[in-house]
């Protein structure tokens, strides 16, 4: 039997890492992918204004995630590399086992449909713009507010309603961490082929 796959997307700062984090904990046994691994170095991001725009599908090395993936539900090991975003490079790389339960999150994860194709259920964390700046300044103080309101929202934008009609469930954003990792285990064991959770 193949290894199942749940994708999580949304906006950034919507909750998705801090979510698969949290559900890794119910389960020692479930891995987790995150997408920023799969950014080309920095450098290459193309340009917008004067600022350098990480926001756009073509910085995602997507033929890469889809192997990886492919092959964790295939049930191979594979390696996957480690990305710095502070310094904006590949710091390494990092042997994954496959598990009953791969979770992997990105914003942009939906965009692809060979990569949706993979994944058994696909859940999307939606928030609001105004409440994403609000969490985006807590996280990054220094964050140029214009570069947010010209860049970040209208690109995910682009793709907003496609990522909303793929998802099997959207969950609410504002919620609490907790209140998500209820909702999602029970999105899981209410599948039956995820006995395993």
């Amino acid at each position: 039997m193949k290894n199942k796959i749940i994708g999580i997307s949304g906006p950034s700062v919507c909750g998705k890492s801090t979510l698969c984090k949290e559900i890794c904990k119910v389960n020692p046994k479930i891995i987790f992918v995150k997408m920023d691994d799969f950014y080309i170095d920095a450098k290459k991001f193309p340009k917008f204004k004067h600022w350098s725009n990480c926001e756009l599908p073509e910085n995602i090395k997507f033929d890469l995630l889809y192997d990886t993936l492919h092959k964790l539900k295939s049930g191979e090991s594979t390696t996957i590399p480690k990305y710095s975003k502070r310094s904006g490079i590949q710091i390494g790389t990092q042997i994954v086992k496959p598990a009953p339960i791969i979770l992997v999150e990105g914003f942009l994860l939906f965009l692809k449909k060979e990569i949706r194709q993979l994944l058994d259920i696909k859940v999307l964390i939606d928030i609001r713009s105004n409440i994403q700046l609000k969490r985006r300044k807590q996280r990054q103080p220094e964050l140029d507010e214009e570069y947010f309101h010209e860049v970040i929202v209208p690109t995910y934008n682009q793709y907003h309603w496609t990522f909303q009609n793929q998802a099997d469930f959207v969950l609410d954003g504002r919620k609490s961490v907790e209140e998500l990792k209820k909702e999602l285990v029970k999105i899981i064991t209410a599948k039956q082929n995820f006995s395993k959770f």
